[in-house]
């Protein structure tokens, strides 16, 4: 059993641009348990778990990208 989730049963899915080409360069995908990546091309996603997703995106390194 899943300790978390989105709260959907569904996906969300969104392309990814280049801001400078506007050329696609993936796609992403939120399932209720994991997110997943697929760069263009390409026929096989990459996934993390919702959990480890969590986890890395804590970590000191990963925070305020913004500055």
């Amino acid at each position: 059993m899943r300790k978390r989730e989105f709260d959907t049963a569904e996906h969300i899915e969104a392309t990814i641009r280049d801001t400078s080409s506007h050329e696609i360069v993936g796609a992403i995908r939120i399932k209720p348990s994991s997110i997943l990546w697929k760069p263009r091309g390409r026929h096989k996603w990459h996934w993390i778990s919702l959990d480890d997703f969590m986890t890395w995106i804590q970590k000191e390194s990963t925070r305020d990208v913004t500055k």
